[in-house]
Protein backbone atom coordinates (compact mmCIF):
# COMPACT_ATOMS: atom_id res chain seq x y z
CA UNK A 1 0.00 0.00 0.00
CA UNK A 2 1.79 3.14 -1.03
CA UNK A 3 1.37 6.83 -2.24
CA UNK A 4 2.06 7.82 -5.30
CA UNK A 5 2.45 11.05 -7.27
CA UNK A 6 2.69 12.72 -10.17
CA UNK A 7 6.28 14.72 -10.83
CA UNK A 8 6.65 16.00 -14.31
CA UNK A 9 4.61 15.92 -17.70
CA UNK A 10 5.75 16.28 -21.20
CA UNK A 11 3.28 17.16 -23.68
CA UNK A 12 6.30 16.37 -26.74
CA UNK A 13 5.93 12.67 -25.87
CA UNK A 14 2.81 9.90 -26.54
CA UNK A 15 0.26 10.27 -24.68
CA UNK A 16 0.75 7.06 -22.98
CA UNK A 17 4.29 8.17 -22.09
CA UNK A 18 3.91 11.64 -20.91
CA UNK A 19 3.32 11.37 -17.10
CA UNK A 20 6.31 9.80 -14.86
CA UNK A 21 5.03 8.95 -11.31
CA UNK A 22 7.46 8.23 -8.33
CA UNK A 23 6.07 6.51 -4.78
CA UNK A 24 6.82 8.85 -2.34
CA UNK A 25 5.86 6.82 0.66
CA UNK A 26 4.49 3.53 1.96
CA UNK A 27 6.70 0.05 1.79
CA UNK A 28 3.95 -1.56 0.02
CA UNK A 29 3.16 -3.24 3.45
CA UNK A 30 -0.27 -2.90 4.89
CA UNK A 31 0.61 -0.91 8.55
CA UNK A 32 0.46 2.44 10.20
CA UNK A 33 4.39 2.96 10.68
CA UNK A 34 5.50 6.19 11.01
CA UNK A 35 9.21 6.36 8.96
CA UNK A 36 11.17 7.38 6.06
CA UNK A 37 8.70 7.77 2.95
CA UNK A 38 9.11 4.26 1.44
CA UNK A 39 10.00 2.21 4.72
CA UNK A 40 7.06 3.81 6.81
CA UNK A 41 3.69 1.80 5.98
CA UNK A 42 0.17 2.73 5.42
CA UNK A 43 -3.57 0.96 4.77
CA UNK A 44 -5.80 2.57 2.77
CA UNK A 45 -4.45 6.03 1.53
CA UNK A 46 -7.80 7.07 0.08
CA UNK A 47 -7.27 11.23 -0.54
CA UNK A 48 -3.75 13.61 -0.51
CA UNK A 49 -4.02 17.41 -0.54
CA UNK A 50 -0.89 19.63 -0.91
CA UNK A 51 -0.04 22.52 1.64
CA UNK A 52 0.09 25.94 0.06
CA UNK A 53 3.45 25.88 0.38
CA UNK A 54 4.02 22.84 -1.40
CA UNK A 55 6.29 21.54 1.59
CA UNK A 56 4.10 18.82 2.90
CA UNK A 57 1.74 16.13 1.36
CA UNK A 58 -1.31 15.60 3.43
CA UNK A 59 -2.48 11.79 3.54
CA UNK A 60 -6.02 10.25 4.72
CA UNK A 61 -5.77 6.69 5.74
CA UNK A 62 -9.61 5.41 5.63
CA UNK A 63 -8.78 2.06 7.41
CA UNK A 64 -6.73 3.46 9.89
CA UNK A 65 -8.74 6.35 10.51
CA UNK A 66 -5.97 8.61 10.42
CA UNK A 67 -4.51 11.94 8.71
CA UNK A 68 -0.86 11.50 8.00
CA UNK A 69 1.88 14.14 6.73
CA UNK A 70 5.17 14.02 4.27
CA UNK A 71 7.68 16.26 4.27
CA UNK A 72 8.59 16.65 0.63
CA UNK A 73 12.03 17.85 1.71
CA UNK A 74 13.00 15.55 4.86
CA UNK A 75 10.71 12.39 2.99
CA UNK A 76 9.43 11.67 7.02
CA UNK A 77 6.18 10.52 6.83
CA UNK A 78 3.89 10.60 10.70
CA UNK A 79 0.97 10.31 11.72
CA UNK A 80 -0.61 14.22 12.99
CA UNK A 81 -4.41 13.54 14.00
CA UNK A 82 -6.52 10.35 14.84
CA UNK A 83 -4.73 6.34 15.72
CA UNK A 84 -6.23 2.94 14.97
CA UNK A 85 -9.47 2.46 16.26
CA UNK A 86 -13.11 4.18 15.13
CA UNK A 87 -14.59 6.92 16.82
CA UNK A 88 -15.96 10.16 16.76
CA UNK A 89 -13.83 12.57 19.00
CA UNK A 90 -13.23 16.36 18.41
CA UNK A 91 -9.17 17.07 19.99
CA UNK A 92 -5.97 16.99 19.44
CA UNK A 93 -3.74 14.92 17.51
CA UNK A 94 -3.95 11.65 18.35
CA UNK A 95 -7.11 12.02 21.01
CA UNK A 96 -9.23 13.30 17.86
CA UNK A 97 -11.35 9.91 16.25
CA UNK A 98 -12.51 9.50 12.81
CA UNK A 99 -14.53 6.70 11.10
CA UNK A 100 -13.87 5.63 7.98
CA UNK A 101 -12.86 9.12 6.51
CA UNK A 102 -12.57 9.58 2.91
CA UNK A 103 -12.13 12.94 1.35
CA UNK A 104 -9.39 15.40 1.99
CA UNK A 105 -9.18 19.11 1.11
CA UNK A 106 -7.36 22.04 2.11
CA UNK A 107 -8.02 25.13 2.88
CA UNK A 108 -4.79 27.61 2.49
CA UNK A 109 -3.43 29.78 4.84
CA UNK A 110 -4.44 33.58 4.40
CA UNK A 111 -2.16 36.58 5.45
CA UNK A 112 -4.75 39.00 8.19
CA UNK A 113 -8.32 38.39 8.39
CA UNK A 114 -11.12 37.58 5.94
CA UNK A 115 -12.42 40.67 4.75
CA UNK A 116 -15.67 40.25 6.58
CA UNK A 117 -13.68 39.31 9.74
CA UNK A 118 -16.22 36.36 9.82
CA UNK A 119 -14.91 32.83 8.75
CA UNK A 120 -15.31 30.38 11.24
CA UNK A 121 -11.78 28.84 10.87
CA UNK A 122 -8.41 30.38 11.97
CA UNK A 123 -6.94 30.68 8.19
CA UNK A 124 -3.39 32.00 9.67
CA UNK A 125 -2.38 28.61 8.67
CA UNK A 126 -3.41 26.09 6.32
CA UNK A 127 -6.16 23.90 7.17
CA UNK A 128 -6.97 20.72 6.86
CA UNK A 129 -11.18 19.50 5.79
CA UNK A 130 -12.02 16.09 6.25
CA UNK A 131 -14.90 14.28 4.53
CA UNK A 132 -15.41 12.36 7.97
CA UNK A 133 -18.08 9.71 6.00
CA UNK A 134 -19.29 7.31 8.66
CA UNK A 135 -19.70 9.91 11.19
CA UNK A 136 -21.30 11.92 8.30
CA UNK A 137 -19.55 14.85 9.59
CA UNK A 138 -17.29 17.62 8.07
CA UNK A 139 -14.37 18.26 9.90
CA UNK A 140 -11.44 20.85 9.85
CA UNK A 141 -7.74 20.47 11.43
CA UNK A 142 -4.89 23.53 11.99
CA UNK A 143 -2.12 22.16 10.77
CA UNK A 144 -0.59 24.03 13.06
CA UNK A 145 -1.96 23.18 16.54
CA UNK A 146 -3.31 19.65 14.81
CA UNK A 147 -6.55 20.96 16.55
CA UNK A 148 -9.87 18.93 14.82
CA UNK A 149 -12.83 20.39 15.45
CA UNK A 150 -16.43 19.58 13.51
CA UNK A 151 -17.36 22.19 11.44
CA UNK A 152 -20.67 20.66 10.33
CA UNK A 153 -22.86 17.62 10.76
CA UNK A 154 -24.96 16.05 13.50
CA UNK A 155 -24.04 12.71 13.18
CA UNK A 156 -27.46 11.58 11.88
CA UNK A 157 -27.75 9.83 8.90
CA UNK A 158 -30.18 12.33 7.03
CA UNK A 159 -30.56 15.00 4.88
CA UNK A 160 -31.53 18.12 6.86
CA UNK A 161 -30.29 21.39 5.71
CA UNK A 162 -29.90 23.90 8.74
CA UNK A 163 -27.26 25.08 11.21
CA UNK A 164 -24.35 23.28 11.32
CA UNK A 165 -25.03 21.08 14.77
CA UNK A 166 -28.43 19.97 13.70
CA UNK A 167 -27.56 19.59 9.55
CA UNK A 168 -27.08 16.20 8.33
CA UNK A 169 -25.24 14.16 5.72
CA UNK A 170 -25.92 10.81 4.57
CA UNK A 171 -22.45 8.78 3.52
CA UNK A 172 -20.56 12.13 2.19
CA UNK A 173 -18.04 11.30 0.11
CA UNK A 174 -15.23 14.26 -0.37
CA UNK A 175 -15.15 18.28 -0.12
CA UNK A 176 -13.83 21.08 -2.49
CA UNK A 177 -13.00 24.46 -0.95
CA UNK A 178 -13.69 27.89 -2.26
CA UNK A 179 -11.13 29.91 -4.22
CA UNK A 180 -11.97 32.85 -1.60
CA UNK A 181 -12.07 30.18 1.22
CA UNK A 182 -15.89 31.16 2.42
CA UNK A 183 -17.86 27.72 1.83
CA UNK A 184 -17.00 24.10 1.51
CA UNK A 185 -19.07 21.90 -0.56
CA UNK A 186 -19.66 18.11 -0.18
CA UNK A 187 -20.53 15.21 -2.71
CA UNK A 188 -23.17 13.63 -0.45
CA UNK A 189 -23.51 10.67 -2.03
CA UNK A 190 -26.09 9.01 0.15
CA UNK A 191 -28.45 11.69 -0.59
CA UNK A 192 -27.58 12.23 -3.92
CA UNK A 193 -26.64 15.80 -3.56
CA UNK A 194 -24.39 18.62 -3.66
CA UNK A 195 -24.33 20.58 -0.05
CA UNK A 196 -22.70 24.11 0.79
CA UNK A 197 -21.50 24.47 4.20
CA UNK A 198 -20.99 28.58 4.38
CA UNK A 199 -17.75 29.25 6.84
CA UNK A 200 -19.18 32.89 6.93
CA UNK A 201 -22.38 31.81 8.88
CA UNK A 202 -21.06 29.57 10.97
CA UNK A 203 -21.05 26.40 9.29
CA UNK A 204 -25.07 26.82 8.09
CA UNK A 205 -25.90 23.79 5.31
CA UNK A 206 -28.02 24.20 2.50
CA UNK A 207 -28.67 21.94 -0.35
CA UNK A 208 -27.15 23.40 -3.86
CA UNK A 209 -28.08 20.77 -6.39
CA UNK A 210 -29.94 17.54 -6.69
CA UNK A 211 -31.93 16.19 -3.64
CA UNK A 212 -33.20 13.13 -2.17
CA UNK A 213 -36.87 12.31 -2.89
CA UNK A 214 -38.37 9.06 -1.83
CA UNK A 215 -40.06 9.27 -5.15
CA UNK A 216 -37.05 9.80 -6.85
CA UNK A 217 -34.30 9.13 -4.91
CA UNK A 218 -31.51 9.26 -8.15
CA UNK A 219 -31.37 9.65 -11.10
CA UNK A 220 -29.31 11.58 -14.26
CA UNK A 221 -31.19 14.72 -14.94
CA UNK A 222 -29.83 18.11 -16.03
CA UNK A 223 -31.73 20.85 -14.44
CA UNK A 224 -31.47 23.22 -11.74
CA UNK A 225 -30.82 23.33 -8.22
CA UNK A 226 -32.89 20.39 -6.77
CA UNK A 227 -34.46 19.48 -9.84
CA UNK A 228 -31.44 18.13 -11.10
CA UNK A 229 -30.55 14.25 -10.16
CA UNK A 230 -27.57 12.13 -9.63
CA UNK A 231 -26.45 8.84 -8.19
CA UNK A 232 -23.96 8.63 -6.10
CA UNK A 233 -22.11 11.30 -6.18
CA UNK A 234 -18.67 10.65 -4.82
CA UNK A 235 -15.86 13.36 -5.79
CA UNK A 236 -16.20 17.28 -5.95
CA UNK A 237 -13.85 19.99 -7.10
CA UNK A 238 -13.94 23.87 -7.53
CA UNK A 239 -12.47 25.74 -10.39
CA UNK A 240 -9.75 28.37 -9.62
CA UNK A 241 -12.26 31.00 -10.18
CA UNK A 242 -15.16 29.74 -8.13
CA UNK A 243 -17.58 29.23 -10.94
CA UNK A 244 -18.31 25.97 -11.64
CA UNK A 245 -17.66 23.26 -9.49
CA UNK A 246 -17.19 19.09 -11.40
CA UNK A 247 -18.69 16.69 -9.88
CA UNK A 248 -17.94 12.63 -10.60
CA UNK A 249 -21.23 11.47 -10.83
CA UNK A 250 -19.98 7.80 -9.94
CA UNK A 251 -23.20 5.28 -10.38
CA UNK A 252 -23.79 7.14 -13.61
CA UNK A 253 -20.60 6.97 -15.05
CA UNK A 254 -20.67 10.87 -16.13
CA UNK A 255 -19.17 13.90 -15.33
CA UNK A 256 -21.37 16.65 -14.32
CA UNK A 257 -20.77 20.68 -13.94
CA UNK A 258 -22.39 22.81 -11.39
CA UNK A 259 -22.66 26.51 -12.31
CA UNK A 260 -22.51 27.92 -8.54
CA UNK A 261 -24.04 31.05 -9.35
CA UNK A 262 -26.99 29.66 -11.19
CA UNK A 263 -26.92 25.92 -9.40
CA UNK A 264 -27.72 24.84 -13.05
CA UNK A 265 -26.48 20.99 -13.57
CA UNK A 266 -24.99 19.93 -16.85
CA UNK A 267 -23.63 16.67 -17.56
CA UNK A 268 -20.42 17.35 -19.65
CA UNK A 269 -18.93 13.66 -20.19
CA UNK A 270 -20.02 10.28 -20.55
CA UNK A 271 -22.41 8.37 -21.59
CA UNK A 272 -23.91 7.23 -18.58
CA UNK A 273 -23.22 3.77 -19.76
CA UNK A 274 -19.66 1.88 -18.19
CA UNK A 275 -16.92 1.81 -20.46
CA UNK A 276 -13.49 2.50 -20.98
CA UNK A 277 -13.47 4.94 -24.25
CA UNK A 278 -11.30 7.48 -25.02
CA UNK A 279 -12.59 10.11 -27.45
CA UNK A 280 -10.81 13.28 -27.46
CA UNK A 281 -13.27 15.24 -29.11
CA UNK A 282 -16.21 13.88 -28.41
CA UNK A 283 -17.21 14.75 -25.16
CA UNK A 284 -20.46 12.68 -24.98
CA UNK A 285 -18.37 9.79 -26.99
CA UNK A 286 -16.46 9.35 -23.99
CA UNK A 287 -17.33 6.30 -21.21
CA UNK A 288 -16.32 5.99 -17.60
CA UNK A 289 -16.71 2.80 -15.67
CA UNK A 290 -17.33 3.81 -11.97
CA UNK A 291 -15.80 7.20 -12.01
CA UNK A 292 -14.78 8.12 -8.31
CA UNK A 293 -11.74 10.60 -7.92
Amino acid sequence: VQCRITVGTCDSLPPASRVMTNTIAGSGVRGSEDNQGLVATLDSPVAVAISSDSSTVYILDELKATVRSYNVETQALRTIAGREGLGDVDGHGDVARFRGPRGLAILPARAGPDASGRNMLDRTYDVLIITDTLNQKIKAMSTHTRQVITVAGSGAWNNEDGPAGSASFYLPQSSAVAPNGKFILVADAGNNAIRKVDLMRGGRVTTVAGSFDENKPQGLVDAVGRRARFTTPSAIAIDHEGLFAYVSDTDNNVIRRVDLATAAVTTIAGTGQRGALFARQQRFAAAFNYARD
